[in-house]
């Protein structure tokens, strides 16, 4: 497991200086028209209350959602990243979900998966959006904007903060 942590770091320093380039451009919720969720299948209950208060306001959403096993409801507008054969041993998703993530248009990129899932984490920084939302939990600066949560925060409440902050903040 060392060297499988070692060759994910290398492959998210490698993503993170390409990121560098990518043209980053703040959006509020109000700007927004489109944004991509990116979860892990074991917080959908606690995350599908707060996605479907945004469908509800107009908002275009689109999902990547990581699973091992087997899916309970299939919904097939969501991207269903299977860890374990989509992705290679150190969790590096192949270049097919790369490809078909990448085709969906996001103002937003929101990053629920917390560093626990290693191919959203990749899927994540592959991605084309020019705004990047999720928790920090590294001293590398890898989003856009950024939230640091207690040890007692779940998903919900991250995602709820992230809502909250976006609201908040106007862009000019």
């Amino acid at each position: 497991m060392i060297f499988g942590n070692y060759f994910f770091k290398r492959k998210v320093q490698k993503l993170i200086a390409d990121s560098h380039g990518r043209k980053h451009k703040f959006c509020s919720l109000e700007d927004a028209r489109s944004l991509l969720v990116l979860f892990r299948n074991e917080d959908k209950a606690a995350v599908e209350p707060l996605l479907e208060k945004l469908r509800a306001s107009g908002k275009r959403i689109s999902c990547c959602v990581s699973y091992t096993g087997t899916i309970d409801h299939d919904d097939p507008s969501v991207l269903y990243v299977n860890k374990n054969k989509e992705a290679d041993k150190y969790g590096i998703p192949n270049a097919d979900i790369s490809a078909r993530l990448a085709k969906i248009e996001a103002d937003v990129l929101i990053d629920l998966s917390r560093g626990k899932c290693h191919a959203l984490s990749v899927l994540m920084l592959q991605h084309p959006s020019r705004f990047k939302v999720g928790e920090r939990l590294m001293d590398e600066t890898i989003y856009d904007f950024s939230i640091i949560m207690t040890d007692g925060g779940g998903t919900a409440e991250l995602f709820g903060y992230i809502l909250f902050y976006l609201q908040t903040i106007r862009s000019k």
